[in-house]
């Protein structure tokens, strides 16, 4: 995988250990480091910056 998300990733928000992968929040990564996401249930679907979380745990591709 790249070091780095291109747009349409998978951006998650959590702890990924080697035991274990707790993640609480998940975005659809846009580019220029901003994400789609609503952030919390029944909020608005917008668009943040990732910088807005502070426990980035990694970025999926498919």
């Amino acid at each position: 995988m790249d070091a780095a998300p291109v747009p349409g990733d998978l951006i998650f928000f959590g702890r990924i250990t080697k035991k274990s992968v707790k993640t609480h929040h998940v975005g659809i990564y846009l580019g220029q480091g901003r994400m789609m996401n609503a952030p919390e249930t029944g909020a608005v679907v917008r668009i943040d910056d990732i910088a807005r979380l502070k426990d980035f745990a990694g970025f999926y591709r498919f």
